[in-house]
């Protein structure tokens, strides 16, 4: 019988366990284990309540060592494990904010939201209404805007005001707020959601495609905080910045939007940071792959399945950023303030280009059947 002194460490166990090529030590099930050398090269550890669980290549049997010194019972065979591992990867559930969060959570606040006419600022404008807020939604498209007061009226019972205004126009907003102002008297929650993009390599992206993406990401993002902020510093609110996890690493195809996102997340850095005394927070929200939304739809490569690389198991929902944004704007996340969530399912870690490189940046012309149309 195999056992720790107080002095052996579980590499010493292990090693032991390894010369005794001709000595079996007895498993925890009553079977034999004859360890050998081979099989015990290089063990990945992996810590479980207590132990140190040694996973052999090559074999289909786990050796587990207890890991706590002075410890007299041996090393032992753990096939129960084994038994609890499957081949298929398990999907994490999506719930609704209502499973979660009460109502009238955010009865008589007010959310001022620019590109809340569509996409995920849509869904995150619906959270915060189901949960009793009234909201201003703010865009170029004023057909659009309406369709969508009137379906997020109808669907959570509250108001919603269109209100038609370009982010890169620091008067337009103004105005905006204005009339929000004039119809529910406050603004406490602000979520900068207007935002472009679109494929395009540095050599085929014009000086004013670029500047085109950062006046709608950086600057609207700007222009949204200085026509809100005296009437946020009343209420003692707070901002959520809708970002993008692109400028991580250096992405292919997206130099302009990673230079405009990465602004944001530095913008509202600082602006915690300088309204914190005033009350007011401000958090960056950056969504992964988001199934069902304009952005999935001009970025996502054809043929290619994203979603067998999220650890979570599958795409996010808009839903997803929803009850994101309704836990940072509710008060449970009051000491929560200059940050950057990340929402993605965990894909960031696994996160490669999806066109191939280096082929998509020596011949553009090559991948262009890969790249979905603009919308």
């Amino acid at each position: 019988m195999l056992a720790f002194q107080p002095t052996q460490s579980l590499r010493l166990c292990v090693h032991l366990v390894a010369k005794l090529t001709t000595r079996p030590t007895t498993g925890d099930g009553g079977e034999r284990l004859r360890a050998t050398t081979p099989l015990l090269n290089r063990p990945l550890h992996r810590r479980q309540s207590g132990y140190s669980t040694l996973l052999v290549p090559g074999d289909q049997r786990v050796v587990t060592a207890l890991r706590v010194a002075g410890d007299p019972r041996p090393c032992a065979t753990n096939h129960r494990l084994l038994s609890t591992m499957s081949s298929k990867a398990y999907v994490q559930p999506l719930v609704e904010s209502t499973s979660v969060f009460k109502d009238g959570l955010f009865n008589g606040k007010v959310l001022f939201c620019t590109g809340g006419g569509s996409g995920i600022c849509k869904e995150m404008t619906r959270a915060m209404m189901r949960h009793g807020a009234n909201v201003a939604i703010v865009g170029r498209k004023f057909d659009r805007l309406v369709q969508s007061a009137e379906d997020l009226s109808k669907d959570t019972g509250r108001e919603c005001l269109p209100v038609q205004a370009d982010v890169r126009q620091p008067k337009a907003l103004q105005e905006a707020v204005a009339k929000t102002i004039d119809k529910f008297g406050r603004i406490d929650f602000v979520i900068c959601g207007a935002a472009g993009n679109f494929l395009a390599p540095i050599s085929g992206l014009s000086e004013n495609a670029f500047r085109t993406v950062i006046e709608i990401d950086t600057l609207g993002t700007y222009h949204t905080i200085k026509a809100t902020l005296p009437h946020v510093r009343k209420t003692k609110g707070s901002y959520i910045h809708v970002s993008a996890t692109l400028h991580y690493k250096g992405t292919p195809y997206q130099v302009h939007v990673s230079a405009a996102k990465a602004a944001v997340d530095a913008t509202s850095a600082v602006l915690a940071v300088e309204e914190g005394p005033n009350g007011i927070r401000s958090n960056v929200i950056a969504p992964g792959p988001i199934g069902g939304t304009e952005g999935m739809d001009r970025l996502g490569t054809k043929g290619v399945d994203g979603d067998q690389r999220i650890p979570a198991g599958r795409f996010g929902d808009k839903r997803d950023i929803a009850n994101t944004a309704v836990f940072l704007f509710s008060d449970a996340a009051s000491f929560i303030t200059g940050q950057v969530i990340v929402v993605d399912g965990g894909a960031e870690h696994l996160r490669t280009t999806q066109l191939p490189y280096p082929q998509s940046v020596l011949n553009p012309a090559s991948v262009q059947e890969l790249i979905r149309p603009r919308l």
